[in-house]
């Protein structure tokens, strides 16, 4: 499937020194090709281009893709919209914070807390956000001052 496809690409290429496009934008690649030959990206497809979006430390093309998430611009195979879930922002949010860009965290979770209690769930929202806290807290203080 893509998915094994784009994590192959993501193992593979850990242990490359040289590597002249970044893992996000590799992977971005194939799932257009992929597209191209009738096969369609799921959620789990952008979940593992978000991880490479970490791996690569490149928060920029993480919100491009949440951003286009949002507006409904990214399809599944039957032409409907994906949305972001949590674990979509969770990964911004992670990407985020390798990156160094701590001051951006707050606001993406507090739109990511919005959507869930939107979703009329406040037990998952308490719970993503407890999660995303205490998982990252010792990032956080590894990346803080």
């Amino acid at each position: 499937t893509l998915d094994t496809v784009l994590k192959s690409l993501m193992v593979a290429s850990t242990g490359e020194q040289e590597i002249t496009l970044k893992l996000s934008e590799q992977a971005e690649n194939i799932v257009e090709k992929f597209r191209e030959a009738g096969v369609h990206p799921t959620h789990v497809t952008y979940m593992v281009i978000l991880k490479m979006c970490a791996q690569d430390r490149d928060p920029k093309r993480a919100r491009n893709i949440i951003e286009r998430m949002k507006k409904g611009l990214i399809l599944d195979a039957n032409g409907n919209p994906m949305y972001p879930y949590t674990y979509h922002y969770s990964l911004l949010i992670h990407t985020h914070m390798l990156a160094g860009e701590l001051e951006r965290v707050k606001p993406i979770l507090q739109e990511m807390i919005a959507l869930v209690r939107a979703y009329r769930n406040p037990d998952t929202a308490k719970e993503t956000y407890q999660s995303l806290v205490s998982r990252n807290s010792i990032r956080m203080r590894k990346l803080g001052p």
